[in-house]
């Protein structure tokens, strides 16, 4: 039998469900060698779709067969869950999605089943099911979203029911590719004007400096400029937090969680003679530094090395300028372009704020007096963010937090104490919180 793109994503998702992989992860793989760029797109937006509407799948497909989760046969609501997402989310034609999906079934029953289902699909695809909101509102926003429903009550008591919608809401867009200008080979002008001139479609970024929407889908290899090294993809969120340390005189930086990179070289780029120590606990990542350093002529100016956040460099305690402090977290701000991620589990959230709490207690060793660090993260729960940083200073009376802005004209976002979270579908980035604080001189 020969593997399709519909049969190579069903193995895909399977994969991903049984063992916990991330998506990005299991796509990386050699079972897609064979197909052409166009087919190996088709299996990523069928993964990508089939894992961020998972939750809304299962709800719909209960409802069209009067059955709990558990009275369907596996293999058929994985089936289903393919066709049911080709069907209301992707540009394939209804009686395409059906006809593929029937030919993944192993029997006449299956057939049966998934054929019915789909074409019932079809018909109500206008008028799908959905839970009473005024019974249960974030039962209800968890259908409609695909985000567990503690996920929902998360945002909706932190910023109100109308924001909170629109956080969901953006958790299931393709958002822009997000690239950063390496400013010590080209200006953002001169990268837009470039780009332009070989056919892309792109625009400054409104609040960093240095940040360019790319409207261009496919290889980011393929996007002119990239052999260059005239840029690195990075989100406008993660762009500010490494700017915001006003690295332009500083001598000498840590990055303690550097993996993949991109705050490092903003850094490195934007730095007249300093040089970045970027570290990470994980060394299959620390390839991604070291290579990307090279591609952005940027090797003589960051050093790469195997360290755990929690156990400093003796050589460089009290000695950095400026430290970035962009700690593991659940990544609630960032569930548009890593959709496994809301279907962690709840109460392993609970162990995070410690851990990060360590790694900015250990990571604050390094500021010379006189210098920032900036503590950040890529979630929108308040435990991990105001909560640990209110920990830390109550125990570090030697810094205190720095208010900073953003942006220019009409596009403003200044912050509230030194503190700033940036809200996805409201501020057109990451959900990403922003807090530096500067170790008083002398202590």
């Amino acid at each position: 039998m020969s593997v399709t793109p519909r049969r190579a994503a069903l193995s895909l998702l399977f994969d991903i469900e049984r063992s916990g992989k991330y998506v990005n992860r299991a796509l990386n793989t050699d079972k897609l060698r064979d197909f052409t760029p166009e087919e190996r797109a088709l299996v990523a937006s069928l993964v990508f779709t089939v894992t961020e509407r998972r939750l809304s799948l299962d709800y719909y497909i209960n409802a069209f067969t009067a059955r709990s989760g558990g009275d369907i046969d596996p293999y058929v609501r994985g089936v289903l869950r393919l066709g049911m997402a080709q069907i209301l989310w992707l540009s394939v034609p209804d009686y395409a999605a059906v006809n593929e999906s029937v030919a993944l079934c192993r029997n006449s029953g299956e057939r049966a089943i998934v054929n019915a289902v789909l074409r019932r699909t079809v018909r109500e695809k206008n008028n799908l099911p959905s839970p009473d909101r005024k019974k249960s509102l974030h039962r209800a926003q968890s259908v409609e979203y695909s985000v567990p429903a503690w996920i929902c009550r998360i945002f909706d008591e932190r910023f109100g029911e109308e924001t909170a919608e629109r956080i969901l809401a953006a958790a299931n867009e393709i958002p822009p590719l997000t690239l950063a200008v390496n400013i010590r080979k080209i200006s953002r002008d001169g990268f837009l004007d470039y780009l332009r001139k070989n056919g892309v479609d792109c625009a400054p970024t409104p609040l960093s400096p240095i940040g360019v929407y790319a409207f261009c889908g496919g290889d980011v290899t393929a996007i002119p400029g990239f052999s260059e090294g005239f840029f690195h993809v990075q989100d406008e969120a993660s762009q500010l937090c490494a700017t915001v340390l006003g690295i332009s005189d500083v001598r000498t930086v840590a990055d303690v969680c550097a993996c993949p990179g991109g705050k490092s070289f903003t850094v490195a780029e934007g730095t007249e003679d300093g040089r970045v120590y970027s570290f990470d606990a994980v060394s299959s990542k620390l390839s991604l530094i070291t290579s990307g350093a090279a591609r952005l002529g940027l090797s003589d100016r960051i050093e790469v090395a195997l360290r755990d956040a929690r156990d400093p460099d003796p050589a460089l305690i009290g000695k950095c300028d400026r430290v970035i402090c962009d700690v593991p977290c659940s990544g609630l701000g960032v569930l548009s372009k890593k959709p496994d991620l809301r279907y962690r589990d709840k109460d392993g959230a609970a162990a995070i704020p410690p851990l990060q709490l360590d790694i900015l207690r250990a990571a604050s060793r390094y500021v010379a007096p006189g210098g920032v660090i900036v503590y950040s993260t890529c979630t929108l729960r308040r435990e991990e963010n105001e909560d640990v940083v209110s920990e830390f200073l109550r125990s570090a009376p030697e810094f205190s937090p720095v208010d900073f802005a953003f942006g220019t004209g009409d596009v403003t976002r200044r912050s509230d104490g030194g503190m700033m979270t940036l809200l996805p579908g409201l501020d057109g980035t990451d959900g990403f919180f922003i807090c530096p604080m500067r170790r008083g001189a002398g202590m």
